[in-house]
Formats: structure tokens, C-alpha cells, sequence
């Protein structure tokens, strides 16, 4: 769904996932998004069964008692296809804390979601999300209101983003603006540029009467997925070099905007001169469900590496392989061990009837697009077939190779002409998706 996508994309932290298929908080280099990321909040769908969790506990260590410090309680409200529609959070004396309202279109896209706070007697206005989307389902625009005046009966600050797309649906401009009472003011903006259906720069700037130019990053592909990003700075003449990824290895492949592409390994690199020196890798750890369960990060202040920072998540699973608890251990630097941090433990689980996530598509992609003829096939789900045909009719290739969720499927027509072709993907349960797809 590109509501997620776009959500990911706007420097939007994800908390934790209650399933066994989704769970992330890995870093993902991805553009204008803070190297490190939370879990998401999606949930598991197994053919046409959504498991969500319908109370959350949240505790904290208390390192002096060596306990755990209860917080507070989330409930959870869904409608009749499994979105999230009330979050009603109480504090550790069981009282009313917060709560959010969500609301959706008829395809399942989030319109709006509004967070109160209990001032003791009555619930009070307290934020404003709302989302518009274009036909093709890409979110547009994203206003968020905050402060409410009851005396006015209006919000006292908002902001907004708008969001730009070409004719194949790729984010190019991304614009950032805030309320000054009577208007909306430019802040920042990033442009988009796209080559062979690949993001290849990511650049930001700011308003100041004019846009001016802040960093830019750079992306470089190995056979269709991002194996290096470089980071420049705008000293008003021309980009310095700043920062880079390289050795960018894949857990799972899903494209640069998508919230489902996770990595296994990355080396960060500073300038050093003329040259570029290594100061940082990260490794990441995956459970047999793909849930991230250890994040380790080491520095190289001289010849060897020693370890900065490691997240690890010691998870528990139920028969239906949903999370059931997740104590998050963090690094402590004084005694160079992992320690308690936090901990949530989901109970109430409620499964729904919907539509299968391979049926509507949206954790499938082709990727490149365009491309020359060779391109691949990922999908969060189990594939059993992949078919492409021409504008008449005519199957050009065909595949009964079966291939597991999170894996890639290579296909290569460079024989043929170049034009429009589409992509029949069969899942396992034989629902059929289509894609169109570009050979130039």
C-alpha cells in the first residue's frame, strides 16, 4: 500500500509489529530518513487470516530495583478488515492517558487519525493528521494540525507536506511547509531523480525567498538493488563529499521507498582527504520468521573495530507465530554489555477476514521499471508461476519455478521488443496479480 510507503518516507518511526512476518527496526539508508529505524506497525496476514493484537503492555527497567516498571496499557480497536481504528492508551494507575482515532478510505488508505490527551475530566484535542491521495492511491498531501484552541476552535500551528509523482508513479518532489497564521510558508524540499525506474539522487533544499541546495545523496545499484549511497553537502559553489554507505547487503529487497526492504550489512564511510575511510559497520540478525533480533553496530577508531552500539530483541512467539513479548536490550557503554531497556507484551489477539496481501498486490513488485529486458520479481508472499505477455496476448516467457517470500525472481526477455509487457504473478493459493511493466 503506497500509504505506508509514503509514511515510511516522511521520517515517520514505526512502532513495534505484533507478528511474526513483519517486525523491523532495522537501519535502512533510505531518502530524507534517518539512518535508524523502529519497528513498523504492521501485522501478519496468512492467506486470508489477519492476526492483530488487541492489548499492548509496556514496561520499562528499572536498573536500581532490577525490575521491570509497568507504563502503561494500549487497547486496540480494528474494524471488519483489521485496520487499526482507536488506540486507547492508560497510564500505570489504569486511568485514562491518550487516545487516537483513525479513519480510511474505501481502499484502505488512512484519511485522517486524531490523538486526544485526558486532562482529568474530558478528552482534549490534542493532534491532527489528514492525508489526500491521488486515483492511482499515491498519498499527495499530508496536513498536521497541533494545539488545539478551545476558546477559537481552531488548531494553533500546523504543517504540511505535498508530494509530487511522474506518469509511473515515482515519488519527485517532496515539499515541506508550516501555518503562519494566514498562509503557508516554504521550508525544505527534496527532488527525487529516477533513471531506469531506480531512485538515483535524493536532493534536499531549503526556502530562503529562493530554493537553495543543502545535501544531496547519490545511489549506485548492483544487479537491481542499492549497493551504495553517497552523502554531499552544498557549500554554495559546489558539493563536498560528506558521508557514504557501501557494501550494502540485502536481507530482503522490496526497492529503495519500501518500509519492507531490510539490510543485512553496511560499511559507513567518512571523507579522508582524497580518499574515503571506513569508520563504521553495522550487522543485522534476522530470526527464521525475518524479525530482526539483534542490531550491532562497531566503530574503527584505528585498525580494528570495537563496538559502539547493539540493539537486541528477545522475542516469544505464540502457536500462531504472533509475538507475544519482546524484551529490547540496548548497549551500555560502562559495562560493555547488553542490558534490559524495554519490554511489551501483546495479548487479545483477534483475527480478521480480508483480502490476501499477494490478491491486492501491494507487497509485490517488478523492479526495475523501465528496464532493458532483465528485471526481477519480489514478493513478501510464496510464488508459484510467473508469466509475462506482450500487448497481443502472446505469452514471451514463462516460469513454474516456484520461489519463497522475501526471495527474487529473475526474468529476461532482452530478446524481445522493446514496448509495454505485463507481468502474471501466481501466488501458492493461485491468486494471479498484474503488473505492467516497460522494456526500453
Amino acid at each position: 500500500m503506497k500509504t505506508k510507503l509514503l509514511l515510511f518516507l516522511m521520517l515517520a518511526f514505526f512502532g513495534l509489529s505484533t507478528n511474526a512476518q513483519n517486525k523491523k527496526h532495522h537501519l535502512l539508508p533510505l531518502p530524507n530518513n534517518s539512518i535508524k529505524q523502529n519497528h513498523t506497525s504492521s501485522s501478519r496476514d496468512i492467506n486470508t487470516l489477519l492476526y492483530r493484537a488487541g492489548k499492548e503492555e509496556h514496561s520499562s527497567w528499572d536498573a536500581t530495583a532490577n525490575a521491570w516498571l509497568f507504563w502503561d496499557t494500549v487497547l486496540n480497536k480494528y474494524n471488519s478488515f483489521g485496520n487499526i481504528i482507536l488506540k486507547l492508551a492508560y497510564d500505570y494507575t489504569l486511568l485514562n492517558n491518550n487516545k487516537t482515532v483513525y479513519v480510511y478510505n474505501g481502499n484502505g488508505n488512512e484519511t485522517s487519525d486524531t490523538s486526544m490527551y485526558w486532562d482529568g475530566t474530558a478528552w482534549v484535542l490534542n493532534h491532527l493528521n489528514s492525508y489526500i491521495y491521488d486515483v492511482n492511491g499515491n498519498l499527495t498531501e499530508q496536513y498536521a494540525y497541533y494545539n488545539w484552541n478551545n476558546g477559537t476552535n481552531l488548531w494553533n500551528h500546523g504543517s504540511n507536506r505535498l508530494f509530487t509523482y511522474d506518469v509511473n508513479n515515482n515519488l519527485t518532489e517532496l515539499i515541506n511547509q508550516d501555518w503562519n497564521g494566514s498562509s503557508w510558508d516554504n521550508i525544505g524540499k527534496f527532488v527525487y531523480t529516477w533513471s531506469g525506474g531506480q531512485l538515483t539522487v535524493e536532493t534536499s533544499q531549503t526556502w530562503n525567498g529562493t530554493w537553495a541546495n543543502v545535501n544531496k545523496y547519490e545511489y549506485a545499484y548492483v544487479n537491481g538493488k542499492v549497493n551504495e549511497r553517497t552523502g554531499y553537502s552544498w557549500n554554495g559553489s559546489t558539493w563536498k563529499n560528506e558521508t557514504k554507505h557501501i557494501n550494502m547487503v540485502w536481507h530482503q529487497w522490496y526497492g529503495i521507498l519500501s518500509e519492507y526492504s531490510s539490510l543485512t550489512s553496511y560499511i559507513y564511510q567518512v571523507p579522508d582527504g582524497p580518499l574515503w575511510k571506513d569508520t563504521i559497520k553495522g550487522n543485522f540478525t534476522y530470526d527464521s520468521f525475518g524479525n530482526q533480533t539483534d542490531y550491532l553496530e562497531q566503530s574503527k577508531p584505528a585498525t580494528t573495530y570495537v563496538t559502539t552500539y547493539e540493539q537486541k530483541d528477545i522475542l516469544q512467539y505464540n502457536a500462531n507465530n504472533n509475538i507475544i513479548e519482546d524484551i529490547e536490550q540496548h548497549w551500555d557503554d560502562t559495562t560493555s554489555t547488553l542490558i534490559n531497556y524495554y519490554k511489551t507484551v501483546y495479548s487479545q489477539y483477534q483475527i480478521f477476514t480480508g483480502l490476501n496481501e499477494l490478491a491486492k498486490g501491494d507487497n509485490m513488485i517488478v523492479y526495475p521499471d523501465p528496464n532493458d529486458g532483465k528485471f526481477h520479481v519480489s514478493s513478501l508472499l510464496d510464488v508459484s508461476k510467473v508469466e509475462v505477455y506482450n500487448v497481443v496476448g502472446e505469452c514471451v516467457w514463462s516460469s513454474t519455478s516456484s520461489f519463497g517470500a522475501g526471495t527474487d525472481g529473475l526474468v529476461d526477455i532482452s530478446d524481445q521488443a522493446k514496448g509495454i509487457y505485463f507481468v502474471m504473478i501466481t501466488g501458492e493459493n493461485k491468486n494471479v496479480v498484474s503488473k505492467k511493466m516497460i522494456v526500453q
